[in-house]
């Protein structure tokens, strides 16, 4: 199953909190960006509750195999022997196709935080007419 985060959450909003403090700006906007978010939208909204999220959407032929790439780079460096490369592809599918199930359920909820919906390719060819 997928790990409950909720007491992650709110330990790192109040790091983030104290983060701000001791830069004399206590009420500072934070933008948090992290795909590893995406299944955890729920607890992050329960400790973030003004989260506005924005979820950029990638093509998933260029997205997991960057993802791949990463991760048989760590491989590489953390494991000796032979890297089963198709493990890591099906790992990698399977849980962002859990995390996007988990994100739409959430957003789909009454009481979900508000997003936009960002198309990547949009935001690489115009930045500021996106944001």
């Amino acid at each position: 199953g997928v790990p409950d985060l909720a007491r992650a959450y709110a330990l790192y909003r109040r790091q983030l909190e104290f983060l701000a403090e001791a830069d004399g700006d206590a009420n500072k906007r934070w933008t948090l960006k992290c795909p590893a978010h995406v299944p955890f939208l729920a607890d992050l909204a329960t400790s973030f509750p003004d989260a506005k999220v924005v979820w950029t959407h990638r093509d998933p032929k260029a997205s997991l195999p960057s993802l791949g790439s990463m991760f048989r780079t760590f491989a590489d460096m953390c494991e000796s022997g032979p890297v089963d490369l198709a493990a890591i592809g099906r790992e990698q599918l399977a849980f962002w196709s859990l995390a996007a199930d988990r994100a739409d359920a959430t957003l789909a909820a009454k009481n979900a935080p508000p997003c936009a919906h960002v198309k990547y390719a949009d935001l690489i060819k115009d930045p500021v007419a996106v944001v």
